[in-house]
């Protein structure tokens, strides 16, 4: 479940310029720190990391 979930949110990091707090909200997070916690865990990288590139696209996506 994770796996589909961290892609979606992957896509909406770096393809949209929605707000952290708006993709959280949309993905079932309650507070921008699970959201945080999340990307760590499951992208490696924060969401603000994600978004500058400094993720390549399929690192530690599982």
């Amino acid at each position: 479940m994770n796996e589909g979930r961290a892609r979606i949110i992957h896509n909406e990091i770096t393809s949209t310029r929605k707000q952290f707090k708006l993709i959280a909200a949309e993905n079932g997070f309650a507070s921008d720190t699970h959201f945080t916690r999340f990307c760590k865990k499951e992208l490696g990288k924060t969401p603000t990391e994600v978004r500058h590139g400094k993720i390549h696209a399929g690192d530690n996506v599982k």
